[in-house]
C-alpha cells in the first residue's frame, strides 16, 4: 500500500535531485578534486567539547551573523548529539543577541504553552511536553534544558526570548481552541461554526493523529471541513471589535493553523488516489515557512527542525520544496542553514521495512544501529580523524576542486522517527552542499536521544 511516508521520501528525492534513481557525479567530482576539497575542510575545521558550552560556539554563531531566522537541523530524530550541540548554539544565539524567538517543529498549542512557561514560570514544563499533543521526538533531556534556560534567561530580565510551534497537524485541537474562545465572546456563532467542524473537533477525534482523522472523511466531507476552517479564520479576522481582546492573535491562529492542516493532507481521505503532482508533499513546510515568517515578523529567529525540513531546495526543482526552501525565497541570504552529517549512530527510531506503512503511534521506539554507508557524506568526512567539528561553508574558496565538491550530490543518512534497519533507505536523498547548507556539524558517532521517561521506547 502506497502511504504518505512512502511518497514523502519520493517527493524528497525529486526536490534533491532531478531525476529519480542515483543522481551522476558533478563534473570535475574526481577522488583528486575530493581530497583536495576535504583537506581544506580538516585545515578550516572547529572542533568542540563532547557538552559544548555556548562560548565555545560563539564563533559557530558569528559564522551566521545576519540573519533572519536560522534553521537548526538534526541528523536523526532519534540522536543525542546533534541536539546537544543545537541546543547550545541556540543559546549561544541568543546570548549575542542573534535570536529572540525559538520556532519550533511543533503544533501551535504546544509551542503556546511552552511559551507561557518561560514568559511567567507557570507550570510544570516536563508536564507541559506531555500535554497538547507535543511530538514524542521531542521530548528529551536535551529540550527540556533548553526550555528551563530560556526561563531562567527571561526571569533575570534579559531581552526575552519567546518560543512559537509552527507545524500544523493538530487539527482538531487547533479548530477547539480558536472555537472556545469565540465562544466566550459570540456563543451562538461558535455553536454553529462547533456544529459544521464536528468531523474533527468532535470529542472522540479532536486529539487523534491528523492521518487517523483524514483518513475518516470521504472527499466531500474534506472539501467541507476545509470550507469551515477557512470561514472560521475569515470570521475572526472580520472581528475588528476584538483586535484589542486577549487571545485574538491566538485564535488566529490556530483556527489557522487548522485550516492548514487540513489543507496539507486534503487528498490523502478514504479511498483517494495517490496526488500526480509530488509538490502537494511540500503544503506543509510552505506553511511552517509562512507561520514562522508571519509570527516572528522582524525579529530574529531559530527553527528546530529536522535536516530534511531546514536545508533550503531553492527552487531549483519546480514547485516543490522544503521549508528552508521556501525560507530562502523569502528572505534570501538573511536564511541561513545548519546541517548535520554522522558516519555511524546508534540511535532511538521504530524499526520499519523498506517501503512499508508507517509504524503505529504505539510502537516503541528502539535502539537500533547505523553503520559507516559508503557513499555517504558522513562517510567522507570521517576520513579526517576528527571526532566531532564544525565548518562554515558560507564562503570556500573559489577553487575547482571545493566547486565539484560543494555540487557533489552525496547520499545522506537523515532517518525520521522511523528508519529502514541496518541499511540505508533506498529513497534516501542525494544533496549536494552547494547553496543548501551554510554551517556543517559533523559527529564520528552518535549515541541515542536522552528521551524522558515516560516516552515509549523498548
Amino acid at each position: 500500500m502506497t502511504t504518505r511516508r512512502n511518497l514523502l521520501v519520493t517527493a524528497m528525492a525529486v526536490l534533491c535531485y532531478p531525476t529519480l534513481g542515483r543522481a551522476a557525479p558533478a563534473a570535475g567530482m574526481t577522488p583528486e578534486a575530493e581530497a583536495e576539497a576535504l583537506a581544506w575542510v580538516k585545515a578550516n575545521a572547529r572542533t568542540f567539547s563532547e557538552d559544548p558550552e555556548p562560548h565555545e560556539l560563539a564563533d559557530a554563531a558569528k559564522a551566521l551573523a545576519g540573519a533572519q531566522v536560522i534553521g537548526i537541523g538534526e541528523a536523526s530524530h532519534g540522536s543525542h548529539e546533534d541536539r546537544l550541540f543545537k541546543a547550545s548554539l541556540i543559546r549561544a544565539l541568543i546570548e549575542r543577541g542573534q535570536a529572540r524567538i525559538i520556532a519550533l517543529e511543533c503544533n501551535f498549542l504546544p509551542g503556546r504553552a511552552l511559551d507561557h512557561y518561560v514568559q511567567t514560570g507557570e507550570g510544570d514544563p516536563t508536564k507541559l511536553m506531555r500535554a497538547n499533543g507535543f511530538f514524542e521526538i521531542w521530548q528529551c533531556e536535551e529540550m527540556l534544558d533548553l526550555i528551563t534556560w530560556a526561563r531562567a534567561w527571561n526571569l533575570a530580565g534579559k531581552p526575552a526570548v519567546s518560543i512559537i510551534g509552527v507545524d500544523c497537524q493538530a487539527v482538531g485541537r487547533d479548530a477547539d481552541f480558536a472555537l472556545t474562545w469565540v465562544a466566550e465572546h459570540d456563543k451562538a456563532t461558535a455553536a454553529a461554526k462547533r456544529d459544521e467542524l464536528a468531523l474533527v473537533v468532535g470529542p472522540d477525534v479532536r486529539t487523534k493523529r491528523i492521518d487517523v482523522v483524514v483518513g475518516g472523511l470521504s472527499a466531500d466531507q474534506m472539501q467541507a471541513q476545509i470550507a469551515a476552517t477557512k470561514g472560521l479564520v475569515d470570521f475572526l479576522k472580520a472581528q475588528s471589535r476584538w483586535a484589542a481582546l486577549p487571545g485574538y492573535d491566538d485564535a488566529i491562529s490556530a483556527a489557522r493553523a487548522a485550516h492548514q492542516g487540513l489543507v496539507a493532507f486534503e487528498l490523502e481521505t478514504k479511498g483517494a488516489p495517490a496526488p500526480a503532482d509530488v509538490s502537494y508533499y511540500a503544503r506543509r513546510d510552505q506553511f511552517m515557512a509562512d507561520n514562522l515568517l508571519a509570527r516572528s515578523g522582524a525579529v530574529p529567529a531559530v527553527y528546530w527542525a529536522h535536516n530534511g525540513h531546514v536545508v533550503p531546495a531553492l527552487g531549483l526543482f519546480g514547485s516543490g520544496e522544503t521549508c528552508g526552501g521556501y525560507l530562502r525565497r523569502a528572505l534570501g541570504k538573511a536564511y541561513r542553514s545548519v546541517i548535520f552529517e554522522y558516519d555511524r549512530a546508534t540511535l532511538f527510531a521504530k524499526a520499519t521495512p523498506p517501503r512499508a506503512p508507517a509504524p503505529p503511534s504505539s510502537q516503541p521506539m528502539q535502539r537500533l544501529e547505523r553503520p559507516s554507508f559508503p557513499g555517504t557524506l558522513g562517510s567522507a568526512l570521517s576520513v579526517l580523524g576528527f571526532e566531532c567539528f564544525w565548518v562554515d561553508l558560507t564562503s570556500p574558496p573559489d577553487t575547482a576542486a571545493l566547486r565539484a565538491w560543494m555540487a557533489h550530490p552525496y547520499r545522506h543518512d537523515w532517518p525520521g522517527s522511523a528508519l529502514v534497519d541496518g541499511e540505508l533507505d533506498p529513497d534516501s536523498p542525494d544533496v549536494a552542499l552547494a547553496g543548501r547548507v551554510d554551517l556543517l556539524v559533523f559527529f564520528r558517532q552518535v549515541s541515542p536521544a536522552r528521551f524522558l521517561p515516560f516516552v515509549k521506547t523498548a
